[in-house]
C-alpha cells in the first residue's frame, strides 16, 4: 500500500523500474475501457458547472468559518483560537502523522486543540476524518489501522505480482487494491459518520482533496455537507476517501457522480485549497464585527521528509524520470506551504489578523528498517515510535520558513 495514500517519493517499491515501465507501456496501449461518450461541448459545460458548484461550496465554507469564529469569540468553544490542521499524503508513512497526533493527545505542555478546520490529502484525508471527534480512542484506532498492515497490503497485479496481466489486458490499474478497500470500508463506521455530521453542526469544517480526472480540476470535498445530503453517507464517505488516495495508474480511479477521481496528491501536496479565501474570511469577519477575528493557528503535519537530498542521477531514463518525479513531488509539498506563509505575513503586517504557522515533518536523518519495501512492520513500528515521541514534545513544532 505504499503509494495508496500517496505522496511518498516513489511508486510502489516492489520494483520501481518495472512499475515505471509498466505504467508507460500501459499508457501507450491502443485499447481502453469503455465509458459513456461525452462531446467536447458537453464536457466544457460540465466543467463550467463543476467550477460554479465549487465556488458555491467555497462561499458556504467562508460563512461556516466566520460562524465558527463568532462561536470562539463568544466563549462557546473549548479554545480561544481558530485552529486549522492540514495533513499531507505519505503512503505508509501516514503512520507517522497518526502516531504524532496520538502522542500530542498525551502532551500536557501543549494540549491538542479542538480543531476547527481539518483537511487532508491522500493518507491525510483518512487521518483528518478520524481526528474530527477529538476522542482518545479514535486517535488510537487510526494509528492501529496503519500498524495492522504488512508488505502484502498492496501488490502489483498479475500472477507474478509484477503488473504483467494488467499490462496485457490494459486494466484500469496495475495494483491489486482489494485489501486497501476492505480496510478503508472497515474503518468507516456509523460513528465516524456521526462524528463528522456533529462537527458540521458545530460549524467545523472537514475536507478531503481529490483530482477530477475528467474535468482536470482539483476538488475539495467538504465532508459535512456531502454526508448531509447523501443517500448512503457511509458509502459516500468511503468513495471520497478512496478517491483522495487513488494514485493514478497504480490504483483504480473512483467514480463519483459520473466522473473519475484520483489522488489529490496529483495536484497539491498539502491541502491548502484556496489561499485567497483566507483574506476573504478575515475581511468578512471584520466587516461584520468591526474588529479582527480570533487568532488563526495553522498546524501542518507532513507525513514525509521535506526537501530533496543531493543524489547522483544515473544516465538512464528510468532514473531521470524517477528523480524528476521526486523533485516535482517535494515541490508540491513545499510551494503551497511557502505561499501560505506569505499570505500570513501580509495579513499580519497589515494588522488585519493574527496568524501563527507551525509544522512538523519526518526528520531528514530518519532511516527506514527496509527502504526497498513498503508497509514493513519493523519500519511502521519505528515510524510509530518516532511519531509518538515527537507528538509528546512541544519542541517538535517548527516555525521557521522553508526555501524551495
Amino acid at each position: 500500500m505504499h503509494s495508496w495514500f500517496c505522496n511518498r517519493c516513489s511508486f510502489p517499491r516492489l520494483n520501481i523500474g518495472i512499475a515505471f515501465v509498466t505504467i508507460s507501456l500501459a499508457l501507450a496501449s491502443c485499447s481502453a475501457l469503455p465509458r459513456p461518450e461525452r462531446s467536447d461541448a458537453q464536457l466544457r459545460e460540465e466543467k463550467k458547472a463543476l467550477v460554479e458548484r465549487q465556488l458555491e461550496s467555497l462561499e458556504n465554507v467562508v460563512d461556516t468559518v466566520v460562524a465558527r469564529m463568532e462561536m470562539i469569540q463568544s466563549g462557546a468553544t473549548a479554545d480561544s483560537t481558530y485552529d486549522v490542521l492540514l495533513l499531507s499524503g505519505g503512503g505508509d508513512w501516514g503512520v507517522f502523522g497518526a502516531a504524532f497526533l496520538n502522542g500530542w493527545f498525551e502532551n500536557q505542555e501543549l494540549p491538542i486543540p479542538e480543531f476547527d478546520y481539518l483537511a487532508g490529502i491522500s493518507t491525510g484525508s483518512l487521518i483528518a476524518a478520524y481526528t474530527i471527534s477529538g476522542e482518545a480512542e479514535r486517535y488510537y484506532e487510526m494509528e492501529q489501522f496503519y500498524l495492522a498492515t504488512d508488505e502484502d497490503f498492496i501488490t502489483l497485479g498479475g500472477p507474478l505480482g509484477l503488473g504483467i496481466l494488467p499490462l496485457i489486458t490494459n486494466a484500469i490499474a496495475i495494483a491489486d487494491t482489494s485489501r486497501v478497500e476492505a480496510a478503508v470500508r472497515g474503518a468507516i463506521d456509523d460513528w465516524l459518520v456521526a462524528d463528522i455530521l456533529r462537527a458540521d453542526q458545530q460549524n467545523r469544517v472537514l475536507a478531503a482533496g481529490a483530482v477530477n480526472l475528467d474535468m482536470g480540476l482539483f476538488n475539495p470535498f467538504y465532508l459535512g455537507p456531502e454526508l448531509e445530503v447523501a443517500q448512503n453517507p457511509r458509502e459516500r464517505l468511503t468513495k471520497i476517501l478512496l478517491a483522495s488516495s487513488a494514485v493514478p495508474a497504480v490504483f483504480p480511479p473512483v467514480e463519483i457522480d459520473g466522473d473519475l477521481y484520483a489522488d489529490g496528491g496529483a495536484s497539491v501536496g498539502i491541502p491548502i485549497f484556496k489561499l485567497e479565501v483566507i483574506p476573504t474570511i478575515v475581511e468578512r469577519y471584520r466587516k461584520q464585527h468591526g474588529d479582527a477575528p480570533p487568532t488563526i493557528r495553522f498546524w501542518l503535519i507532513f507525513n514525509n521528509k521535506l526537501g530533496v537530498q543531493p543524489h547522483v542521477t544515473a544516465r538512464r531514463w528510468s532514473d531521470a524520470l524517477l528523480r524528476s518525479y521526486k523533485i516535482a513531488l517535494q515541490t508540491t509539498l513545499v510551494a503551497p506551504f511557502e505561499s501560505l506563509g506569505r499570505t500570513a505575513d501580509l495579513l499580519e503586517q497589515s494588522g488585519q489578523a493574527s496568524i501563527e504557522l507551525r509544522w512538523v515533518a519526518i526528520p531528514e536523518d530518519f532511516e527506514e528498517a527496509d527502504a526497498d519495501a513498503a508497509f514493513v512492520p519493523e519500519a511502521m513500528q519505528d515510524l510509530s515510535l518516532l511519531g509518538r515521541e515527537m507528538g509528546r514534545d512541544a519542541a517538535s513544532w517548527q516555525t521557521r520558513r522553508l526555501g524551495l
